[in-house]
């Protein structure tokens, strides 16, 4: 076996070259906003450009490591799709808590519209479709080592959220919680579905209720984000814990030898 094909130099170089790629898009976004590229339309397109180039490196790589069942874009029969419903409580909640749309430009719902569908796409095909895919090939099919690799990878995934550290500890911890046990969630989800698009759709409808009341406001790099309190943090974790319940339950409930 090449070196750089064995699965520990594999994930590595998988979560450096994201991160690199992830940091790299949050300095060019930065650097055009500091020089006057500071629309709303501007800012989303550069996110939106980012992560249709992500969707294509993670087909590439589910296509190299021969994935595409395992990921759920291999065959498009839907299956359990009755457990996609669990999440949508998530989806409520953000409809609730969102603040007055203030924005009425048609192009700037449209954009955001398309975005928050890459994002749902993107982040489930490198994450589920790929690492988590690649994590259970790689090991022998038992429950425990199922049971890692969604894990696993939904714990990159929060980590991932590392990347801004701008909400403060308290902030930044929820985030990572908040995506891992998402992440678990749409990890066993995925096992027991095997529909990527499903959770993709599902991942972008959850991002969609929560960023509504953005669109049209711009990013602004000089703003100075309020730190969260721990109370908030804890309740945050407390009403998205039943996610991580969920995913765990459907991946203990997945059989090692029928995970394609």
């Amino acid at each position: 076996m090449n070196k750089i094909n064995k699965p520990p130099i594999v994930v590595f170089l998988f979560v450096t070259i994201l991160s690199l790629v992830l940091i790299i898009r949050d300095q060019i976004h930065e650097a055009l906003f500091n020089i006057g590229y500071d629309t709303y339309a501007q800012g989303i397109s550069i996110r939106l450009l980012v992560n249709v180039l992500l969707i294509v490196g993670a087909l590439i790589l589910i296509k190299k490591y021969k994935l595409s069942n395992q990921a759920g874009i291999g065959n498009l029969k839907a299956k359990n799709w009755l457990l996609l419903l669990f999440p949508f409580y998530i989806v409520i909640l953000n409809f609730m808590n969102l603040d007055e749309i203030k924005d009425s430009n048609w192009l700037n719902f449209i954009l955001f519209l398309v975005y928050v569908i890459s994002i749902g796409f993107s982040e489930e095909l490198l994450l589920r479709g790929f690492l988590q895919s690649y994590l259970i090939k790689i090991s022998k099919k038992t429950k425990r080592n199922t049971v890692f690799a969604v894990v696993g990878s939904a714990f990159i995934f929060g980590l991932l959220h590392l990347i801004h550290f701008d909400k403060g500890i308290y902030g930044e911890l929820t985030q990572v919680g908040f995506a891992t046990f998402i992440g678990v969630m749409f990890g066993g989800i995925l096992l027991r579905t095997n529909n990527m698009f499903g959770i993709a759709m599902l991942h972008a409808l959850i991002d969609f209720a929560a960023k509504l009341d953005g669109v049209g406001i711009p990013v602004d790099f000089n703003k100075v984000i309020e730190e969260d309190s721990l109370i908030n943090s804890l309740l945050i974790l407390v009403i998205i814990s039943p996610c991580l319940i969920y995913g765990l339950i459907l991946t203990k409930k997945a059989k090692p030898s029928t995970i394609q």
